[in-house]
Order: C-alpha cells, then structure tokens, then sequence
C-alpha cells in the first residue's frame, strides 16, 4: 500500500534523516529487516497463542476422558474436577481470542499508518 501510495518515495522509510552517507546501505538493511519482521511476529504471535490454547484443552480433555472411564473412585472425584477445568479453560480461550483480536487490529493499523504517512 505504501509503495503504490509513494513509490519510490516509501524507500525513504527505511533511511533515516541525518544518517552519514557510507552508513545508509548497514541501516537500510537493518530496516527493512525489521519491517518484515514485524509481520512475521504478528503472525507466529497470534498462532502460537491459538495453538497452545487448543493444546491445553486437548491434555485436559484426554485426562477427563481417562479419569471418566477409570475407576469408580477417580470417575467421582477427578471426572467432574477435569470437565469443570475445561469450562474453565474454555472461557479462557475465549477471553485470549478477544485480546488476541483487539491487538492483532491494533498492530494492523499500526503497521498500516506507518506506511502510509512514512514516518
């Protein structure tokens, strides 16, 4: 977007003012690796935080699933304990997404902003 906005101008971007000439092409490097890199730590960022949510609900359905069909003094005790943490774990997840979204837009126009009025 900020290159069909700029153009060549966007370049600019990644050079900032009063940089010594023989230093622009290190710090253009540098920059423009950490445009990218931004993009790439919001992605990971919000796939690991999906994975490991549904990865804490799939052990602690396993363990209520176990403890279920055990004996008679486990399926009494630690059954209804497992089921009642996965509710809970479930209306965790469900908050993590929320926040997960909000931050996800907010980087978003961040990001967004940048481009667009080159900073």
């Amino acid at each position: 977007m900020g290159l069909s906005l700029h153009g060549s101008k966007f370049f600019s971007l990644f050079s900032p003012e009063g940089t010594p000439l023989p230093l622009v092409p290190l710090l253009s490097l540098i920059e423009l690796i950490s445009y990218i890199a931004k993009g790439l730590s919001l992605g990971i960022r919000l796939g690991a935080n999906l994975i490991s949510g549904h990865l804490l609900l799939l052990i602690l359905s396993g363990f209520g699933f176990l403890a279920l069909v055990a004996r008679m003094v486990l399926r009494l005790t630690a059954g209804p304990v497992a089921l009642g943490l996965i509710t809970a774990i479930s209306g965790l997840e469900l908050a993590i997404a929320g926040i997960q979204s909000y931050v996800y837009s907010i980087l978003t126009c961040s990001y967004i902003n940048d481009s667009i009025f080159l900073h």
